[in-house]
């Protein structure tokens, strides 16, 4: 089956009409779930700040001690020294700490809360192409108990795109498009592992990733809108208008791995028996 960037963001247009304010609620909750990382940094960025700000209150009132005593008592002068360098070792070792705290709650919650619902989120796009589904679909991983099994899977991914990003940027952006099929196949089938969805995701975007890579580059014009606007265009148009236009790319490529015999409707059942939950 021949597709068009053209053709399918023209079906997207007419999807995200009929199923606009749901779409924008699922995109929502995605992103805030899914990008809580940032959020997680400014964290560490303002305790740091804090302790920094704390720390350097402390040593102008150690210096005004120190002034005040050098003349009149030395040894008072050496233990506020050491009180001082005990007081900057509590501070950085409480600042490290924190900031490990918050990193650790952040990857938590990306890969045990936040994959698990971007993985739900496609199958809510696909299957509102066939019909209407409601929000609750977003907590489809949750509710069907495979939490587990796709958040070690998108942990794979993650680590496997990263991992070739590190080596150079090229390999990374055509890792990140050989895999990009991951979380749809999983959406449709939690329950496969991840090494054969890996192995579709790279069968079914063989010569596609060129064209997949202009697909999201029609959107530039949208996510500079977004940016100008502080959000508000991405939020309320360009996230639910790409996964509408996503998810239509993804059921052609499904159609044609079907044809070709790459996998079988067992192991790609569809979404025409899903009731939405």
């Amino acid at each position: 089956m021949i597709w068009t960037i053209r053709d399918l963001k023209k079906k997207a247009r007419k999807l995200l009409k009929n199923c606009y304010w749901p779409a924008v609620a699922v995109c929502l909750l995605t992103t805030m779930l899914t990008g809580w990382i940032g959020s997680a940094g400014i964290g560490i960025g303002r305790i740091q700040a804090e302790n920094a700000s704390g720390l350097e209150m402390s040593e102008q009132r150690m210096r005004e001690l120190k002034d005040d005593l050098k003349d009149r008592n030395p040894i008072a002068e050496y233990k506020i020294s050491i009180v001082q360098k005990q007081l900057n070792l509590l501070v950085f070792v409480f600042a490290v700490t924190a900031s490990i705290v918050i990193v650790v709650l952040g990857l938590l919650v990306i890969f045990c809360i936040g994959n698990p619902v971007k993985v739900s989120s496609k199958r809510f796009f696909m299957c509102n192409r066939k019909r209407t589904a409601n929000i609750g679909m977003i907590l489809y991983v949750f509710r069907n108990h495979y939490t587990m099994h796709v958040t070690v899977a998108m942990f794979y991914r993650t680590v496997s795109i990263i991992g070739h990003g590190l080596l150079l940027i090229v390999p990374g952006i055509i890792k990140h498009y050989e895999y990009s099929l991951i979380p749809y196949i999983l959406a449709e089938n939690p329950t496969m592992q991840y090494k054969r969805a890996a192995q579709l995701s790279t069968k079914m975007s063989e010569g596609q990733k060129m064209a997949m890579l202009k697909m999201d580059l029609s959107f530039l014009f949208w996510e500079i809108a977004g940016i100008f606007s502080l959000g508000l265009v991405s939020v309320f148009y360009t996230m639910p208008y790409r996964e509408f236009a996503k998810a239509g790319l993804y059921e052609v490529l499904r159609q044609n791995a079907l044809a070709d015999g790459v996998c079988d409707s067992t192991e790609l059942p569809g979404f025409e028996t899903d009731l939405g939950v």
